[in-house]
Protein backbone atom coordinates (compact mmCIF):
# COMPACT_ATOMS: atom_id res chain seq x y z
CA UNK A 1 0.00 0.00 0.00
CA UNK A 2 1.25 3.06 -1.09
CA UNK A 3 0.40 6.35 1.60
CA UNK A 4 1.07 9.99 0.74
CA UNK A 5 0.70 12.12 3.36
CA UNK A 6 -0.64 15.99 2.30
CA UNK A 7 -2.68 19.03 4.66
CA UNK A 8 -6.04 20.25 3.33
CA UNK A 9 -7.76 23.26 4.58
CA UNK A 10 -11.30 22.38 6.34
CA UNK A 11 -13.67 24.75 7.41
CA UNK A 12 -17.37 26.12 7.90
CA UNK A 13 -17.93 29.48 6.25
CA UNK A 14 -21.96 30.69 5.53
CA UNK A 15 -22.79 27.30 6.34
CA UNK A 16 -20.87 25.61 3.56
CA UNK A 17 -18.80 23.18 4.74
CA UNK A 18 -15.50 22.97 2.68
CA UNK A 19 -12.90 20.16 2.89
CA UNK A 20 -10.11 21.85 -0.01
CA UNK A 21 -12.20 23.25 -2.41
CA UNK A 22 -15.32 20.41 -2.20
CA UNK A 23 -18.21 22.62 -0.90
CA UNK A 24 -21.08 20.97 1.08
CA UNK A 25 -23.63 22.88 2.54
CA UNK A 26 -24.49 22.46 6.02
CA UNK A 27 -27.98 21.66 5.33
CA UNK A 28 -27.98 18.53 3.46
CA UNK A 29 -25.42 16.56 6.17
CA UNK A 30 -27.29 14.01 7.83
CA UNK A 31 -24.75 12.57 9.74
CA UNK A 32 -21.26 12.43 10.94
CA UNK A 33 -19.56 9.51 11.88
CA UNK A 34 -15.50 8.42 12.83
CA UNK A 35 -13.83 5.25 11.98
CA UNK A 36 -10.50 3.88 13.61
CA UNK A 37 -8.90 1.74 11.31
CA UNK A 38 -6.34 -0.78 12.31
CA UNK A 39 -4.16 -3.43 10.05
CA UNK A 40 -4.83 -7.07 10.14
CA UNK A 41 -1.86 -7.55 11.75
CA UNK A 42 -1.99 -11.51 11.60
CA UNK A 43 -2.65 -11.45 7.87
CA UNK A 44 0.22 -8.96 7.01
CA UNK A 45 2.82 -11.10 8.93
CA UNK A 46 1.94 -14.28 7.63
CA UNK A 47 2.23 -12.74 4.04
CA UNK A 48 5.21 -11.24 4.79
CA UNK A 49 6.67 -14.51 6.09
CA UNK A 50 5.24 -17.03 3.27
CA UNK A 51 6.70 -14.19 0.71
CA UNK A 52 10.28 -14.33 2.33
CA UNK A 53 10.11 -18.12 2.12
CA UNK A 54 8.52 -17.87 -1.31
CA UNK A 55 11.68 -15.32 -2.23
CA UNK A 56 14.64 -17.31 -0.52
CA UNK A 57 13.38 -20.41 -2.19
CA UNK A 58 13.66 -18.96 -5.38
CA UNK A 59 16.66 -17.29 -4.53
CA UNK A 60 18.65 -20.73 -3.87
CA UNK A 61 17.17 -22.05 -6.85
CA UNK A 62 19.00 -19.50 -8.92
CA UNK A 63 21.90 -19.37 -6.94
CA UNK A 64 23.07 -22.88 -7.47
CA UNK A 65 22.20 -22.68 -11.30
CA UNK A 66 24.44 -19.72 -12.05
CA UNK A 67 28.38 -19.44 -10.75
CA UNK A 68 29.77 -18.25 -8.22
CA UNK A 69 29.87 -14.02 -8.18
CA UNK A 70 26.50 -14.13 -9.48
CA UNK A 71 24.58 -16.13 -7.09
CA UNK A 72 25.88 -14.31 -4.11
CA UNK A 73 24.55 -10.77 -6.28
CA UNK A 74 21.50 -12.31 -6.11
CA UNK A 75 20.88 -13.89 -3.00
CA UNK A 76 22.15 -10.24 -1.50
CA UNK A 77 19.34 -8.21 -3.74
CA UNK A 78 16.92 -10.82 -2.73
CA UNK A 79 17.73 -10.89 1.15
CA UNK A 80 18.19 -6.40 0.86
CA UNK A 81 14.78 -6.64 -0.92
CA UNK A 82 13.45 -8.68 2.12
CA UNK A 83 14.55 -6.05 4.60
CA UNK A 84 13.32 -3.28 2.84
CA UNK A 85 9.31 -4.81 2.98
CA UNK A 86 10.17 -5.86 6.40
CA UNK A 87 10.80 -2.38 7.21
CA UNK A 88 7.24 -1.20 5.25
CA UNK A 89 5.84 -4.27 6.93
CA UNK A 90 6.92 -2.38 10.24
CA UNK A 91 5.55 1.10 9.26
CA UNK A 92 2.26 -0.80 8.12
CA UNK A 93 1.86 -2.67 11.34
CA UNK A 94 2.02 0.10 13.23
CA UNK A 95 -0.12 2.79 11.55
CA UNK A 96 -3.76 3.63 12.59
CA UNK A 97 -6.01 5.53 10.65
CA UNK A 98 -8.75 7.34 11.86
CA UNK A 99 -11.94 8.29 9.51
CA UNK A 100 -14.07 11.30 9.67
CA UNK A 101 -17.57 10.28 7.37
CA UNK A 102 -19.78 12.94 6.03
CA UNK A 103 -22.84 11.73 4.68
CA UNK A 104 -25.53 13.72 3.03
CA UNK A 105 -28.63 13.98 2.40
CA UNK A 106 -28.16 12.66 -1.52
CA UNK A 107 -26.90 9.52 -0.16
CA UNK A 108 -23.53 10.28 -1.11
CA UNK A 109 -20.50 10.42 1.65
CA UNK A 110 -17.29 11.73 1.62
CA UNK A 111 -14.13 10.83 3.87
CA UNK A 112 -11.42 12.44 5.71
CA UNK A 113 -8.49 9.90 6.73
CA UNK A 114 -5.72 11.23 9.69
CA UNK A 115 -3.25 9.41 11.50
CA UNK A 116 -4.43 12.01 14.48
CA UNK A 117 -7.58 10.37 16.09
CA UNK A 118 -8.35 13.60 17.87
CA UNK A 119 -8.38 15.74 15.07
CA UNK A 120 -10.70 13.82 13.51
CA UNK A 121 -12.81 13.37 16.76
CA UNK A 122 -12.61 17.43 17.11
CA UNK A 123 -13.76 17.94 13.41
CA UNK A 124 -16.60 15.78 14.20
CA UNK A 125 -18.27 17.69 16.53
CA UNK A 126 -17.52 20.92 15.42
CA UNK A 127 -19.29 20.21 12.23
CA UNK A 128 -22.11 18.90 14.01
CA UNK A 129 -22.12 22.11 15.81
CA UNK A 130 -22.13 23.86 12.90
CA UNK A 131 -25.06 21.74 11.56
CA UNK A 132 -26.96 23.51 14.61
CA UNK A 133 -25.47 26.92 14.90
CA UNK A 134 -26.00 29.22 11.41
CA UNK A 135 -23.48 31.64 13.29
CA UNK A 136 -20.44 28.79 13.37
CA UNK A 137 -17.32 29.18 11.75
CA UNK A 138 -13.97 27.73 12.07
CA UNK A 139 -11.27 27.15 9.52
CA UNK A 140 -8.55 24.40 10.56
CA UNK A 141 -5.52 22.57 8.54
CA UNK A 142 -5.36 18.68 9.04
CA UNK A 143 -2.79 16.58 7.96
CA UNK A 144 -4.49 13.60 5.74
CA UNK A 145 -3.46 10.16 4.62
CA UNK A 146 -4.01 9.39 1.21
CA UNK A 147 -3.68 5.97 -0.55
CA UNK A 148 -1.51 6.67 -3.49
CA UNK A 149 -3.32 3.51 -5.68
CA UNK A 150 -6.37 3.25 -7.52
CA UNK A 151 -9.18 5.00 -4.93
CA UNK A 152 -12.48 2.76 -5.37
CA UNK A 153 -16.05 3.90 -4.45
CA UNK A 154 -18.84 2.24 -3.71
CA UNK A 155 -22.13 2.82 -2.91
CA UNK A 156 -25.66 1.25 -3.12
CA UNK A 157 -26.62 -2.59 -3.59
CA UNK A 158 -24.50 -4.15 -6.41
CA UNK A 159 -22.74 -0.83 -7.61
CA UNK A 160 -19.62 -0.55 -7.90
CA UNK A 161 -17.57 2.17 -9.94
CA UNK A 162 -13.74 3.09 -9.88
CA UNK A 163 -11.90 6.42 -10.13
CA UNK A 164 -8.16 6.70 -10.28
CA UNK A 165 -6.26 9.09 -9.08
Amino acid sequence: MSVKHDVIDVRVSKRILWFGSEAYPLPNITRTNTLKWEPNRPVAIRRFVISTLAWLFAASIVATATPGGLSAIVFVGVVAWRVYRLVKLIEFLNLTLYELVIETAAGSNRGLVSADGQVVTDLSFRITDAINNPHAEFQQQVNIVQNGGEMFHVSGSNNVGKAYK
